[in-house]
């Protein structure tokens, strides 16, 4: 599952990974750290995600990067259940090109 949402005028937050439509997070929470704790407090209910019921993994964390989150599992690295990354777009060239100019430092 993905889910694109517009923070701000030219600031949007992609929003991907198989945990996405298992946590009821408010993802329109502007700072990354807040995010981040809302996104370790549903962690800790791991026994009530379906994703996280099945799966063996030892020790969860949420990495976060300048511009993104991602769930990890320590000494193993990214998942792929949860990862949050918000882009910046350039408004001035999205009207000279009439799409979209996504840039992110990832």
């Amino acid at each position: 599952m993905i889910e694109v949402i517009k923070i701000e005028e030219n600031k949007f937050r992609v929003v991907r990974g198989k945990l996405v439509g298992e946590l009821n997070v408010d993802w329109t929470t502007k700072d990354l750290t807040t995010l981040r704790s809302l996104i370790e407090v549903g962690l800790a209910y791991k026994t009530s995600l379906p994703t996280l019921q099945k799966a063996k993994y030892k020790n969860l964390k949420v990495h976060e990067g300048a511009n993104h989150l991602d769930v990890v599992d320590h000494n193993v690295g990214t998942l792929g259940l949860l990862v949050v990354e918000d882009h910046f777009v350039d408004e001035e060239e999205l009207r000279k090109r009439k799409a979209p100019v996504i840039s992110a430092n990832l």
